[in-house]
């Protein structure tokens, strides 16, 4: 990996560039395919170009064949769809009987292998089929009946297959293969869920053939594979992990905020994916939100026209638009009519879009292994690749800008998948025995909290035990109230003139779509009129200012309930501590969309929220002076500006408090927690890199040459209390004396 000097490569005639990296290209090595394979996948195979595999794809491919748990964790463009394409393909064709399930995370995943495996094998005599939200009930039952191979995701096998499983016996009776695609996308709270259903899933198919299936599994570069797939699916897998495939030279431009010259990230954006566009580069912009998305969309199609460019050649791609939307969307992309899209990180994953030459990223992603995703879209095949990441202004995204190749391109960051968190557990456990009883052998392989879980359901009357086993107590399935993707399975339906134009999470809702907001949708933008929550709907007008946004005001409260650990160091003291916490949005502010500027505030009424979860929590003796409470402030955010680089987390998975007084303690303290019920496992990670976490916080404020703290060190774009008060150099003085460990003097509180 070569640092050079900021130089783009390509027309910018901004200002900004903090670093520009390549990667060089690396020459593929390649394996042989397993002898015994099918003679018609073989020639299937060769058409199509591939001779050989891969080193990494023939490794994973054989272990598979010989039924051995594998999980494929290499890079984007590596080949890892072939390591359960080719097993799969090879035992239906030998035996007629055998079947499999496919399970993808997005339904445009699944579409998208659908298609790659009938160009794999057109004639071939395998029934493939899609069974998702989409398809429709009379082909669900005749994919159910002859398909030997099943698309899927884990939401349909959640609360579609698994709650009805009598007709599927026959099925799972001959599974021989359950895939996970793009396991590194099962984490947090999603990732719990899908544990579990993976659990229900393996344990009815052996039930029906006495044989566990045998897992595959594919994933980006992440940095414990195993361990995953093992809380994943409690199976212990061989990792393939050094990839093989070849690259092409992949150049990397790193932007720091352009507020300093006078344009906002979004503005900047979207000028810099047109400015591409314009020198005949197809290019894929990534932003972080929904809301992001479509101000980026707004804000290029008109400067595309201003450059001579067709501004319907732009588009965005989200979740919450329709089926048919977002097919549209990827063929249109796909055929080249498309030349710019703009996409949530709906697109982050191996959906085959045709071949991209760059790719923008409005934002720090969140992980190094979304980045190195996103990245990877561009120069596919080998072909060379640009990226540039306009960051925001924000201390964790100046951080990796001006460090890039000790952050972005460090090592693997984990990816916590904790399955026992009690909420989860709860939940499913309820699903689980209501598919089918089980006994004191089967649960007593759960963790100890787990089985407590079991007690508890017993004690309450949701589960009942007789005969050796423990029945689910009521009629009904308890899938269908169970949302795997979040705590709250409610939806708010978009109305607009009688017409539905999709639906949004009712957590999202309170913060994007109450009274008064202005909501985008497809680069238009929307007043919402009334949020009617009694009837989970939305009713949107156009009657909107141009150039006019608005953002929601929310405030939180965080109570300590119980300690879990603890850990003491001279002058603080570190918990990792179960916690309550309430929040509530109290208003919103309208704002000049271009100059961020606030036109004013409008209050809100609406419900509070409320969750336990996991937090890791930080203590000093008292602080009473203002400038100790503008220190200690600051601490805090420059804590929770760097807690995701070291846990794994995205920014939006962790929540964070600081108090003068701890009700609890009556000390200074400040908590960064799990924004999950529950918990996930962020905090723990967290716990357990405490004093690299401070060491690191106190060099990234150090080294800005602000005096009294800035976007890169100490301000915080989610700070509740509009960054008031702050102290940077209280702030140094706080995070040295942490990290050196000496006792803090009086004088300092």
């Amino acid at each position: 990996m070569t640092q050079l000097d900021p130089t783009p490569p390509f027309a910018y005639s901004g200002e900004g560039i903090a670093h520009v990296v390549t990667t060089p290209g690396v020459d593929p090595v390649y394996g042989e395919w397993p002898e015994s394979l099918h003679p018609r996948l073989l020639a299937a195979l060769q058409a199509r170009g591939l001779q050989r595999p891969y080193r990494h794809q023939a490794t994973a491919i054989a272990a598979a064949l010989q039924g051995q748990p594998v999980v494929t964790a290499t890079g984007t463009s590596s080949g890892k769809s072939l390591t359960y394409q080719v097993p799969v393909l090879h035992t239906c064709l030998s035996e007629p009987r055998a079947r499999a399930i496919v399970l993808f995370p997005t339904k445009a995943l699944a579409q998208d292998q659908l298609r790659s495996l009938h160009e794999l094998m057109p004639d071939a005599p395998i029934p493939v089929a899609l069974y998702d939200g989409d398809t429709p009930r009379d082909e669900r039952s005749r994919a159910r009946r002859h398909a030997q191979v099943i698309l899927t995701n884990p939401d349909m096998l959640h609360q579609g297959i698994l709650p009805n499983h009598e007709p599927w016996n026959t099925f799972f009776k001959s599974l021989r293969y359950v895939v996970v695609d793009e396991m590194h996308a099962y984490r947090g709270i999603f990732g719990a869920h899908v544990a579990w259903v993976l659990r229900r899933l393996l344990r009815l198919a052996e039930w029906a053939s006495g044989r566990a299936p045998t897992v595959i599994a594919t994933s980006a570069t992440i940095a414990d594979p195993a361990e995953v797939m093992r809380d994943l699916c409690g199976q212990d897998p061989l990792v393939v992990s050094r990839d093989d495939g070849p690259k092409g030279a992949h150049t990397h431009v790193f932007l720091e905020p352009p507020e300093v010259v006078g344009l906002g990230a979004t503005e900047t954006t979207a000028r810099l994916m047109v400015d591409l566009m314009a020198e005949g580069q197809r290019v894929l912009t990534f932003c972080r939100s929904r809301s992001t998305t479509e101000r980026v969309l707004r804000r290029a199609r008109p400067y595309a026209e201003q450059k001579g460019l067709d501004p319907r050649s732009l588009e965005s791609y989200r979740a919450g638009y329709t089926p048919e939307e977002r097919r549209a969307i990827e063929r249109a992309f796909a055929s080249g009519q498309l030349r710019g899209l703009v996409s949530t990180n709906a697109l982050e994953l191996g959906v085959d879009i045709g071949g991209l030459d760059a790719v923008v990223i409005n934002g720090w992603p969140g992980r190094r292994a979304s980045y190195r995703q996103q990245s990877g879209r561009a120069g596919r095949s080998g072909r060379e690749g640009l990226t540039v990441l306009v960051a925001h202004s924000d201390p964790l995204e100046i951080h990796l800008c001006r460090h890039p190749l000790e952050t972005v391109f460090g090592p693997a960051e984990p990816s916590p998948c904790r399955w026992e968190n009690p909420f989860v557990g709860r939940a499913q456990i309820s699903c689980l025995a209501h598919e089918r009883a089980f006994d004191q052998t089967e649960s007593a392989a759960w963790p100890d909290d787990v089985q407590a879980l079991r007690d508890e359901l017993t004690g309450e009357g949701e589960l009942q035990y007789g005969a050796g086993r423990w029945f689910w107590a009521h009629p009904h399935s308890p899938a269908s109230r169970v949302s795997i993707r979040n705590t709250d399975n409610r939806q708010i339906r978009l109305w607009k003139d009688g017409q539905e134009m999709g639906a949004i999470e009712f957590w999202r809702a309170l913060r994007e779509v109450h009274e008064g907001a202005i909501y985008l949708h497809r680069g238009n933008a929307y007043r919402v009129a009334k949020l009617d929550l009694a009837r989970h709907e939305a009713i949107l007008t156009e009657d909107v200012p141009e150039d006019e946004e608005t953002e929601p005001i929310s405030e939180s409260l965080v109570e300590r309930t119980m300690v879990i650990q603890s850990a003491s160091a001279e002058g603080h003291l570190w918990e990792l501590c179960s916690v309550q916490v309430t929040s509530r949005v109290t208003g919103y502010r309208r704002l000049e969309a271009r100059s961020r500027r606030v036109i004013d505030e409008e209050p809100l009424e609406l419900p509070t929220q409320q969750y336990s979860t996991v937090a890791v929590r930080l203590e000093v003796p008292l602080a009473t002076e203002v400038e100790a409470m503008g220190a200690w402030h600051g601490v805090e955010h420059a804590l929770d500006a760097l807690a995701p680089l070291l846990c794994g987390a995205d920014r939006n998975d962790l929540g964070h408090a600081w108090f003068v007084a701890d009700p609890a303690t009556l000390t200074t303290s400040l908590y960064i927690f799990d924004a999950v019920p529950g918990g996930v496992g962020f905090a723990e990670a967290l716990y357990e890199r405490r004093e690299t976490w401070l060491q690191q916080a106190h060099q990234m404020v150090k080294d800005c040459k602000c005096e009294d703290g800035c976007p890169r060190c100490i301000l915080s774009p989610r700070c509740e209390s509009r960054n008031e008060p702050l102290d940077k150099l209280g702030t140094v003085q706080w995070l040295d004396r942490l990290a050196r460990g000496p006792e803090l003097p009086a004088s300092a509180l």
